[in-house]
């Protein structure tokens, strides 16, 4: 059987949003744990609910399955962020490489954090740069993926960090550069 990366992308999307169903129904998020945040039962970080928690309000998504491929296609089949290819394979429990929440697995990126998941709103990423980025703006994500691209240095063999003591050892310091 083959497997529908697209489909398991989408599903996933699902879990954090209200989404149309094919008769044009809103449905409520899939997650367990996002509906009893919008029951006011569970805070956003897992801890009890305040009394002065804000309501939490999903996002709608009006995606299906061939806007997600052709996100992927239009952006060259790489992640967005990093321009690195993405591996759908990763979003299947069943494979071999799986891990939960795996940092190389595709993800679904919204553009506009306070937007709707839609085809101008969306790119598909992997989860570590959609992490990494989380509510920081397209433009400083842009400033940090090129700071870290220029100052990046592989590990050796022994998967030790290689290190030139020659250069600047803080993060201030590679940003005045």
């Amino acid at each position: 059987m083959k497997r529908n990366g697209y489909k398991k992308l989408l599903a996933n999307v699902r879990m954090n949003t209200k989404w149309l169903n094919e008769k044009g129904e809103w449905n409520l998020p899939t997650s367990p744990n996002n509906q009893l945040r919008m029951q006011k039962k569970l805070s956003t970080v897992h801890g009890p609910i305040r009394p002065n928690a804000r309501e939490w309000i999903p996002s709608n998504c009006y995606l299906n399955e061939q806007d997600l491929e052709d996100i992927y296609e239009s952006q060259g089949r790489v992640c967005y962020w990093l321009q690195i290819p993405l591996d759908f394979n990763l979003l299947f429990s069943n494979y071999h490489a799986y891990k939960p929440k795996h940092p190389l697995a595709p993800s679904v990126d919204k553009l506009n954090d306070k937007g709707d998941y839609t085809i101008d709103n969306v790119v598909i990423t992997s989860r570590f740069a959609n992490y990494g980025r989380n509510v920081h703006t397209v433009e400083g994500m842009v400033d940090v993926v090129n700071l870290i691209v220029k100052h990046i240095k592989p590990f050796d063999s022994t998967n030790e960090f290689v290190v030139n003591r020659t250069e600047p050892n803080t993060l201030t310091n590679w940003m005045k550069e």
